[in-house]
């Protein structure tokens, strides 16, 4: 009969299993970074719910011992959350437009919670920066379930050979931001983005006194109150903005709607349609002749795809003449196919993007 070991022998045991929990797990993650590599290459969402849940179930059966089976899962679960952050960090930096403390901050830490990111002053600049190879992604803002569409930057999809890999949908929870120590009876000048100041249209209605004036982001609004520091100039932009730039709120909640949310799309230089896809965008000229755009339109329709958004947008040096931004939903894989047919109605078709629609 063998003896019973000391304390020492055992947590010694323990030490040695606990070295080798490491080792494996730095594999495991190395291994997921590889993971991630070839599904940004080929368009491949980081998340696959159905083969997490098989993993996880299979995994958790390799226990012997009934009782630490839900140990197991719950290590398991961690373990997989670990291996999409991993996955998600893109081998560079992320763009964004504006400044720390910018909603399109947060909607990059949002799809890239790892990532190192990468403030640009316009949003042309994070395209460029894309375009480039100085940026693995870029996260822009395309439309304010509020405000509408940022045309500047469907405006610029245009333009840059760029494809959308992703979607984000952040909620936007707009706060007036003042001085520290000022109060809304000090405030004679506000600052922020045109959209802010659109998306807060009756709230602002209501202070007539003010001076209202655009700034190129939410973020550098605040920013630029904090440097001042003077009582009578407030600013809209984030909670979190606030917190950077150590303004205080002086009203929250000042948007016209409380459902009111941003869509982010995450620019790639990698194209073609995600696995999974179930929304895509795309850009289209027309022919001048009578019916084309109904034409289109049709197809879509009859191959089972449900247009959710459709903007026309001046063609530089064309004097009217439009091109044509369209977002479509249903049975993306086919839409290759499908676009043969459509495109003998368009002098241009583009499809920028095949991707999984954000939830809220």
């Amino acid at each position: 009969m063998s003896e019973k070991k000391d304390l020492t022998e055992l947590r010694s045991e323990i030490d040695s299993i606990d070295r080798e929990m490491m080792r494996l797990f730095e594999e495991r993650m190395n291994i997921s970074r590889q993971v991630g590599d070839y599904k940004r290459e080929r368009g491949l969402p980081v998340f696959d719910e159905t083969r997490e849940k098989e993993v996880i179930a299979a995994r958790t059966a390799l226990i012997g011992e009934e009782t630490l089976r839900p140990y197991a899962s719950r290590l398991m679960h961690n373990i997989m959350d670990y291996s999409k952050e991993v996955q998600k960090r893109p081998g560079g930096k992320v763009a964004f437009q504006g400044c720390r403390g910018a909603y399109s901050e947060e909607a990059a830490r949002t799809y890239f919670p790892d990532a190192e990111l990468a403030a640009k002053e316009q949003f042309e600049d994070v395209f460029r920066a894309v375009a480039r190879g100085e940026a693995e992604a870029g996260v822009v803002p395309v439309e304010n379930s509020a405000a509408g569409s940022v045309t500047a930057n469907i405006d610029l999809l245009g333009r840059y050979d760029l494809s959308v890999q992703g979607e984000v949908l952040l909620p936007i929870r707009h706060v007036l931001l003042g001085a520290p120590g000022a109060s809304l009876s000090d405030i004679g000048e506000v600052y922020s983005h045109e959209q802010a100041i659109r998306q807060c249209s009756a709230y602002l209605a209501g202070h007539t006194n003010w001076t209202i004036r655009d700034y190129p982001n939410t973020a550098m609004s605040a920013k630029y109150v904090a440097e001042c520091g003077d009582k009578a100039k407030a600013a809209i932009a984030s909670a979190f903005a606030g917190e950077v730039y150590g303004l205080v709120p002086l009203e929250r909640d000042i948007s016209d709607s409380m459902e009111n949310f941003t869509r982010f799309f995450v620019l790639s230089r990698q194209s073609g349609i995600a696995e999974g896809a179930d929304k895509a965008s795309l850009l289209f000229t027309l022919n001048h002749v009578s019916g084309s755009l109904a034409k289109v339109l049709s197809v879509f329709g009859e191959k089972g795809y449900n247009l959710t958004k459709i903007e026309s947008r001046p063609i530089l040096g064309r004097n009217w003449e439009y091109k044509f931004y369209v977002d479509v939903e249903g049975d993306i894989a086919r839409l290759s196919e499908d676009m043969a047919q459509i495109g003998r109605y368009c002098l241009e078709l583009r499809l920028i993007g095949g991707y999984r629609k954000a939830k809220r």
